[in-house]
């Protein structure tokens, strides 16, 4: 009776303490599903975005080799669902040789609409832009959205397939090639603009070597020489083991 009135016995205080374990617990955990909440989840991805631009990129017809039935056929349903789409499709850079390849299978297609560009008024290589018929395309605007001229000073004796594909710059995303005394005017895709920009001056490592872009309406190259813009069979092997 004693121990009664001057307060509980050990044992009772263990029991208090055993029946409070579950009701901690349950705190604790309701704690830590709280702060799970109040955290931002981690993006693993950036947001997607959509690009208007339906590439055909090929490396046969880029050089001296000829297009296949295949390649064509694949331009051509680039077109078709560019034009059903209300989209643009875009060709690589193509010899004189495949170019007329091209036009020729175009050439009966009503619903598709074309313009050939190439960055310069007398261009060899050429790529094909192609939408929908109703799609308004104006040439200048066109030739300077998917043809960029770029101006290398201070250069000399360069072998530019060569030296492009070194780089990691393929041909099919070079037009012409044209050199000037002590100045290479070259037209490339868009995509590639700042790779040659970055590394030409690296790898060609002369005295005073610029990259520069030619903004539409400046100086075109008039009296230069065409470069030959073509890769042999042992050229590439060469290129593939260095």
């Amino acid at each position: 009776m004693k121990q009664i009135l001057n307060g509980p016995t050990s044992s009772s205080k263990s029991l208090r303490m055993i029946s409070a374990v579950p009701l901690i617990i349950s705190v604790l955990c309701f704690m830590q599903t709280t702060w799970a909440f109040q955290v931002p989840p981690i993006s693993l991805s950036s947001s997607s975005s959509r690009f208007s631009t339906v590439g055909t990129f090929m490396k046969k017809g880029s050089g001296g080799n000829s297009l296949s039935s295949r390649d064509l056929d694949g331009i051509e349903s680039d077109a078709s669902r560019a034009s059903e789409n209300w989209d643009i499709a875009v060709t690589s850079f193509l010899n004189e040789e495949n170019a007329k390849l091209v036009k020729e299978r175009l050439a009966n297609r009503a619903d598709v609409r074309y313009l050939q560009v190439g960055g310069l008024p007398s261009s060899l290589r050429t790529r094909f832009v192609m939408t929908n018929p109703d799609l308004d395309l104006d040439r200048d605007a066109t030739n300077s959205e998917h043809c960029v001229l770029l101006c290398v000073e201070n250069i000399r004796n360069v072998e530019w397939p060569h030296t492009l594909t070194r780089i990691g710059v393929e041909l099919k995303d070079v037009g012409d090639v044209i050199v000037e005394d002590e100045f290479a005017y070259m037209v490339v895709a868009p995509d590639v603009v700042k790779q040659c920009c970055r590394l030409l001056p690296k790898e060609l490592r002369g005295v005073g070597v610029t990259v520069s872009v030619v903004e539409p309406g400046e100086y075109l190259p008039v009296d230069g020489e065409q470069q030959k813009m073509e890769l042999g069979k042992l050229d590439k092997r060469a290129l593939k083991y260095k």
